[in-house]
């Protein structure tokens, strides 16, 4: 509600609230699809009869686990957001602002999940008929609970307050052809975070799913509470002559409750630089192609506190201890301390940007370009160089590394008005960044190729597989594991030294992030039609393509490990041989290699809009401002995939809930 109090004094307020409910089964949808990747195609999900068939481990079917048979995860949200806002624009300063706000945020969280053994059945082999071949053609079906041994509750209750207050004054002038704007504003955040957890189990009976009904036996209760605050000082000038020259200096003073009372603030400047080349009497004469053309340049710092608060502080573990004497109950225990990093301060970003922006021929095409440079310094890293964790010492992290990453971003676009019933506006982008560790305390290794200095943040250590061993004679003729044996994955020797060991693992820089990222915008108008669409993508990344590894009695395999896979010597295939769980040395859970990643680069039709203006004419006598109704898709086609055999290129895993594509219809009606 806005509250012109005077001309020059106004207030208003925001107040919302709502509710948010939640109901899942006692496994998740991750869960659900993943375990159901290990069902046999022969196993009974009903059984002809209509009771639910057997699991192939802890009571995973999936058609009774998507259902709440093992009870429910109940989850209500409730928020309550409140807004104070005023401002003053006093009459004799023309262009001066005095601002304020103030913002209460609560949100209660409750959360009960009560869950128990569902039943399944199976066949009771000694009491079954047989026909003429051997077929089962009846039989007693044996009921039995599975998942849980007993019904077990827990509850939590969380409680979320967020309080922001801003102050700030601006300031908007214009002096013939200078133009100047200021702004200077304060500005601080809390934060306060508390939860309570119960839990109890061997219910006697799910009808009472209170809280006291559980047993004592094994109950457990537990909870914690967090802080946080955060005050900000924020300066800006604003200068431009003639629109052609532009200047802007930024400055931010933080300070943050996790850091020691006398080094908590941080000050984080900023300048960018413009110039409209293209506003010149030379560029309006001699390019005049290039209707619009603006350099621009930026440096920036910005401050982050991640990590706990009070790390300046030795800090003590409280938990559950011992029995002490001849007692019987167990007694609280404090933990040797946490050593305290007494010199904490902010991790930094420092961003440098050039680039222009640029039409061309009356605005028929544009195209502009960045180019950046992004040092981060001051990371929270452990000193494992320095202290090797064999040494048995727990230091705390300590603002010693950095990480650098370069880029740059290009987009074009092409916008055409054919008539005043016709435009057609098409944009694409383009961006390429790569990050590296510049550095971390980091122990020397055996070998120089190990070290992750000079690698992105998160490259990963493995294996390198260069193929499928087809015969016992391939096997012979290069180095392998003393087991190997026709259809075994073939690890790299990388340092050629005809030995298969630790060494030769190397380090996998795509499996950080994608280095490139695209898109296309399409945007066509038609009298009262428009039609938008979204084409994105991504370069290459390689993730995981297996969702875990029981597999064989344990479960059935993925589609893309049967199909071409090695059955006899002499194939020449690029799929292992069939795999029982983790009796091979090329499973992921004993050497990682990269014989389990796929590249997961895509594009993909993102999304298509088609939406029709009603004209005005039809409603306007019954006081509606607009309408317009829309037939729209998501996820709509998966244009490229650099593995299509495998699995969705977005979803993190074969074993995740998939990626859904989704059609509405709908309408949007203004009065």
């Amino acid at each position: 509600m806005d509250l012109p109090i005077t001309d020059w004094l106004k207030a208003g307020f925001d107040v919302a609230a709502f509710q948010n409910h939640k109901l899942y089964p006692y496994k998740s949808a991750n869960d659900i699809v993943g375990q159901s990747t290990r069902l046999l195609p022969t196993t009974w999900s009903f059984w002809p009869t209509g009771e639910p068939g057997p699991d192939i481990e802890y009571g995973d079917n999936p058609v009774v686990t998507s259902t709440f048979a093992g009870g429910k995860d109940d989850q209500l949200t409730y928020r309550y957001l409140n807004t104070f806002n005023a401002s003053i624009t006093p009459p004799f300063i023309k262009g001066l602002a005095l601002n304020g706000s103030f913002s209460y945020d609560l949100t209660n969280f409750y959360r009960k999940r009560f869950f128990k053994p569902w039943t399944l059945y199976t066949i009771d082999k000694t009491q079954v008929t047989r026909d003429a071949n051997g077929f089962i053609t009846t039989a007693v079906l044996v009921p039995g609970l599975r998942g849980l041994s007993s019904p077990q509750n827990t509850e939590d209750y969380q409680r979320t307050i967020n309080k922001t207050t801003n102050f700030n004054v601006t300031f908007i002038k214009k002096f013939g052809n200078h133009n100047i704007s200021a702004y200077a504003g304060f500005e601080q955040y809390t934060n306060d975070y508390n939860e309570l957890y119960g839990f109890r189990q061997y219910y006697v009976s799910s009808l009472i799913q209170t809280m006291n009904a559980g047993a004592d036996q094994d109950k457990n209760t537990t909870g914690n509470a967090t802080i946080y605050a955060r005050e900000s000082w924020i300066g800006r000038f604003a200068y431009d002559y003639k629109g052609k020259y532009l200047a802007e200096f930024l400055f931010r003073r933080d300070g943050s409750l996790k850091f020691p009372p006398d080094s908590r603030w941080g000050n984080f400047p900023g300048l960018l630089l413009g110039w409209r080349a293209s506003e010149e009497g030379f560029w309006k004469n001699n390019i005049q192609f290039i209707n619009y053309f603006k350099v621009r340049g930026s440096y920036g710092q910005m401050g982050m506190d991640p990590g706990n608060p009070f790390q300046y502080i030795n800090s003590f573990s409280v938990g559950s201890g011992m029995v002490f004497g001849t007692g019987t109950s167990i007694e609280s225990a404090v933990g040797p301390p946490v050593i305290a990093n007494i010199v904490i301060t902010w991790e930094t970003q420092t961003t440098q940007n050039v680039g222009f922006e640029s039409k061309l021929f009356n605005d028929l095409f544009s195209l502009n370009f960045d180019l950046f440079y992004n040092k981060r310094e001051h990371i929270l890293a452990p000193r494992d160089a320095s202290v090797p964790s064999f040494s048995g010492l727990t230091l705390p992290n300590e603002n010693i590394a950095r990480v650098d990453n370069k880029g740059f971003e290009i987009e074009a676009g092409v916008h055409k008005s054919f008539t005043s019933d016709f435009r057609i506006d098409l944009n694409a982008n383009f961006s390429y960044n790569n990050s590296n560790v510049v550095f971390q305390d980091e122990p020397v290794r055996a070998v120089p190729w190990q070290q992750t200095t000079g690698h992105p943040y998160n490259a990963w250590l493995m294996y390198n597989a260069i193929g499928i061993f087809k015969d016992q004679a391939a096997v012979d003729a290069y180095p392998h594991w003393a087991n190997a044996k026709p259809g075994d994955v073939i690890f790299e020797d990388y340092n050629k030294d005809d030995v298969i060991d630790g060494n030769d693992r190397i380090l996998i820089d795509d499996a950080d992030a994608p280095k490139a990222y695209y898109g296309i915008n399409l945007d066509v108008a038609y009298k009262g039609f428009t039609l938008s669409a979204l084409v994105q993508g991504q370069g290459k990344y390689l993730r995981m393509r297996y969702y875990d590894n029981r597999r064989g009695v344990a479960g059935n395999y993925f589609k893309w490990t049967y199909d071409n896979r090695w059955q006899n010597p002499g194939d020449v295939t690029d799929i292992a041989r069939a795999y029982n769980r983790d009796d091979y040395y090329w499973s992921p859970d004993v050497q990682m290699n990269t014989y389990w990643l796929a590249n997961t680069a895509y594009c993909r039709l993102k999304s298509l809009v088609l939406t029709y203006n009603i004209p005005s004419s039809i409603y306007k006598k019954i006081g509606i401002a607009n309408a317009s109704v829309y037939v729209s898709g998501n996820n709509l086609a998966l244009i490229y995939a650099a593995n299509k055999k495998v699995w969705d290129p977005e979803a993190l895993n074969p074993g995740v809930y998939p990626t859904m594509k989704t059609i509405a219809i709908g309408a949007n009606i203004g009065f």
